[in-house]
């Protein structure tokens, strides 16, 4: 199951989020396989930019306790209990001169629930699939909006071709069971 909650944290937060991120200060690292698709047999020749904010659970940089602020407003808006957030990545991709749907993929091949989160409103959506690669969901990224999945899901991101960025947080944890049946859909604000 994927479940979108849009305005999934406050105003106040999106725009702290949004006004750190897109600053000059925070750091961005450039790889040439922003999906990490060829670790597990995909191709993956798209190169854009991340920020390892949490890593095996470890805080990696001071920006970890502003972007687990997402994941606390989720808990307090649903039934969900986290446990063991292992990793918090931040990507951005630039604009193309047309959209480029990225390499389908799974951020690990372990049990594990996986959450997205819109720093702004951009093109770029992300893709859902199913076992045969066919699009089963698509999600405009749009600031203020998380998307949850059970991690096994295959998905993919692509590059605006409008917007000057897509950024995206990108959060792996667990949880005391499945999403679909840990998670109650609260009405967007």
């Amino acid at each position: 199951m994927i479940v979108v909650l849009e305005n999934a944290v406050d105003k106040e937060i999106q725009d702290t989020i949004e006004s750190c991120i897109c600053s000059s200060e925070f750091p961005w690292f450039y790889t040439s396989e922003i999906t990490g698709g060829s670790k597990f047999g995909e191709t993956d020749p798209y190169g854009g930019f991340f920020n390892i904010v949490r890593f095996h659970g470890q805080a990696n940089n001071h920006y970890n306790d502003l972007f687990l602020e997402i994941l606390r407003s989720v808990v307090n808006n649903t039934n969900l209990q986290v446990f063991n957030v292992d990793r918090i990545r931040a990507g951005m991709f630039t604009r193309e001169k047309e959209i480029i749907i990225h390499s389908p993929h799974i951020d690990y091949d372990v049990p594990h629930t996986a959450m997205l989160y819109y720093v702004c409103d951009s093109d770029g959506p992300t893709f859902f699939y199913n076992d045969q690669k066919e699009i089963i969901k698509t999600v405009e990224p749009k600031k203020g909006t998380v998307v949850l999945f059970d991690g096994s899901t295959l998905h993919s991101s692509s590059s605006p071709c409008i917007s000057a960025r897509r950024i995206v947080l990108n959060y792996n944890f667990n949880v005391n069971c499945p999403v679909q049946n840990n998670i109650q859909l609260v009405q967007s604000q």
